[in-house]
This record gives structure tokens, C-alpha cells and sequence, in this order.
């Protein structure tokens, strides 16, 4: 019975050593998501969710990632002539606020705005590609009091979107 306890304990102590902090636990681990034909790459505490307005929803505990694809075909059947992701994203701007400027950014557009729901401020990303076949856009979202500090990693989740892997 000693021998159990002791092993016990020895086991114990390695796994709370184990755990102990050491530089590399202040790297993140990334999960890749296949949204309907793109990949995107985010950190492993993006939770997914299902918001039937969205293609895909993922969340952590400061900010959302929501996209949408757009089939040509279905953009084409409703009777709206699009061209080219320049008008894609022209249109998309349009309804959100025409003064909003566009930025090009890896293979597509990104453009930022805030906007206020219930009294709170959001700041916004959004990012806008070309599959071939369908456009997609893909929006971060956090509290305006965070997005300085989370801009760039949005946009570093940009550079690792992959199409059709």
C-alpha cells in the first residue's frame, strides 16, 4: 500500500511540475477551419458556434470571427451584376457606411468601422476575397476599447487564410 501511495505522489509532483511555466507556454496553438471552401487559421480558443445568418461564427472571450460565402451563381440569379471583388466589396461598404475606406490586403479588401449595439462600441475588420467561384467576407469584431490592441493579430489571421486547400 506505501508503494501505492508513493507512486502516487511521485506521479502527482511530475504532473504539477510539468505544468509549471516555461517560455514556450506563451506560444498559442492554432487550429485550421475549413469554412466552406476557405481555410482560416485562428487560435485554439475560438469556440465555434451556429448563427444561421453566417457561414461560420467562431468566438473567444474578446472578440468574434464571423464570414459569409457568397455563391456568383446566387449573387448573379437575384438579378445584382457584380464584376469583380472591387464591387463586391464596394457593395458590401455601401450598406455598412459609404465612408468607410478600403484597403488592399492580401489577395482582397479590408476595411474597419465601429458601431454602437445597446450602448456598447464595437470595432470591426472586415476582409473581403475571391474564391473563383464565390466571395467571402470575413469580419472580426471586439469591444472598441480592445481593437488597437488586437488589429494586428486580426490582420495576421488574415495572412494565413488559404482558399480551396
Amino acid at each position: 500500500m506505501k508503494k501505492i501511495i508513493c507512486i502516487l505522489m511521485i506521479f502527482s509532483f511530475i504532473l504539477n511540475f510539468s505544468a509549471c511555466s516555461n517560455d514556450k507556454d506563451d506560444e498559442v496553438s492554432f487550429i485550421e477551419h475549413d469554412c466552406d471552401g476557405l481555410i482560416l487559421t485562428l487560435p485554439y480558443d475560438y469556440i465555434e458556434s451556429s448563427d444561421d445568418r453566417y457561414s461560420f461564427y467562431y468566438s473567444n472571450v474578446n472578440s468574434i470571427c464571423i464570414g459569409s460565402r457568397e455563391s456568383k451563381k446566387d449573387i448573379s440569379d437575384t438579378g445584382i451584376v457584380l464584376e469583380n471583388l472591387t464591387q463586391y466589396t464596394a457593395t458590401i461598404i455601401h450598406s455598412i457606411d459609404p465612408s468607410i475606406q478600403t484597403n488592399e490586403y492580401n489577395n482582397g479588401y479590408y476595411f474597419e468601422w465601429t458601431k454602437n449595439i445597446n450602448d456598447t462600441d464595437y470595432s470591426y475588420l472586415g476582409f473581403t476575397i475571391d474564391s473563383g467561384d464565390a466571395y467571402y467576407l470575413i469580419q472580426f469584431a471586439t469591444l472598441k476599447s480592445e481593437y488597437e490592441n488586437l488589429r494586428e493579430t486580426f490582420l495576421s489571421y488574415i495572412d494565413n487564410i488559404k482558399i480551396g486547400a
